[in-house]
């Protein structure tokens, strides 16, 4: 998550959330969409989340976020 957050710069942030410690803020936040297990990588904008189900490598990490924000200039 580090070096996605770096790639990335300015253009959106990341946030690493310790799931098992915030699980129960997450289903209060989230509700059904919240995640269940762990880790799980989610993209959240506008009170939707998308998951990421790919290879975790931070070329598709960010090449993910990039398509889902629309930014990164890609």
């Amino acid at each position: 998550m580090e070096k996605l957050s770096q790639d990335l710069g300015m253009s959106l942030d990341v946030i690493d959330v310790d799931g098992e410690k915030w699980g129960d803020y997450l289903k209060r936040v989230m509700g059904p969409g919240a995640p269940t297990s762990y880790p799980t990588i989610l993209y959240i904008e506008n009170g939707g989340a998308t998951s990421f189900d790919d290879e975790r490598t931070v070329r598709n990490l960010t090449d993910f976020a990039c398509a889902m924000s629309g930014e990164c200039g890609r």
